[in-house]
């Protein structure tokens, strides 16, 4: 008798428990992991059960497509079970569900124990997030603040990214960072504010971050002041023309910092200065 590969094959994973194989599903995207389903009567909604879900626009052939995938894959899962991870990747500006449907994903996660939550999306930020007791991952790519109705708390967040965003003031800022009392790693580029004269004090960041070890800041228009990596261990720092030294160390260069990485220099008086002036 002349075994085929696939059934070899599937003969081999038959072997592992359920709660193994969605483990190894949770490392594809969703949609390539639903087209499982077809493997065997087993497999048909082995996907469904998988605690991690991933969708990028870029792996459909139109919005249309994209939009109908994603509230179908949300709809077909078990209600009862958690969401432990979440990704959305959607930049595109025909994409239907990236206002009020990612807004009403987010409310939905943090109702499903979300851990991980990466969102790439010019969205508003939604207020439920704000206080989800549950994340330790948040990377934020495009999002906009306006306002902050809610108290921000993440009681367990260890780790925040925060790239290409819009506030609507200075002081959302310092009150997204207040309510990180627990991070460890703080990842931000590019991030502005809309209204340009609503700058806070350096001091209004003061005692903000207290667990905080690694940073890669890149510090453009100073939303970003230095003194908020002072107990650092790690630090990665990108400035822009504008930079100036603070006129006073921070407490993690003369005391705490470990390793600072210097990415493509050149060798310009000011990053000579700036070299110097951390060591």
């Amino acid at each position: 008798m002349v075994v085929s590969r696939r059934e070899l094959m599937e003969d081999r994973l038959s072997e592992f428990h359920d709660s193994i194989l969605c483990h190894i599903l949770s490392f594809l995207p969703t949609k390539h992991a639903a087209t499982t389903s077809i493997l065997s009567k087993r497999w048909k909604s082995l996907w469904l059960s998988v605690l991690t879900l991933d969708f990028d626009c870029k792996s459909f052939k139109d919005m249309a497509a994209f939009d109908y995938s994603v509230q179908k894959f949300m709809l077909l899962r078990n209600i009862g079970l958690p969401i432990l991870s979440f990704r959305f990747n959607c930049t595109h500006r025909f994409c239907f569900c990236s206002k009020s449907d990612v807004t009403l994903f987010v409310s939905y996660l943090t109702n499903r124990g979300i851990e991980n939550l990466n969102i790439k999306n010019n969205i508003i930020l939604p207020p439920s997030i704000l206080s989800c007791k549950t994340l330790k991952v948040l990377k934020l790519i495009g999002a906009i603040v306006n306002s902050f109705s809610h108290q921000v708390d993440f009681p367990v967040l260890k780790i925040l990214h925060l790239k290409e965003m819009r506030f609507e003031r200075h002081e959302l800022l310092v009150k997204l960072l207040s309510g990180c009392a627990t991070l460890e790693e703080l990842q931000t580029k590019y991030l502005c504010v809309h209204y340009k004269d609503s700058l806070v004090s350096e001091k209004e960041f003061d005692g903000l971050l207290p667990s905080l070890i690694k940073a890669n800041i890149s510090f453009d228009n100073s939303i970003i002041p230095v003194n908020l990596v002072r107990n650092v261990e790690s630090l990665c720092m990108k400035q822009d023309k504008s930079w100036e030294d603070p006129p006073i160390v921070p407490k993690c260069l003369s005391s705490q910092l470990r390793t600072c990485w210097l990415a493509y220099c050149k060798g310009t008086k000011n990053e000579l200065q700036f070299a110097k002036y951390i060591l």
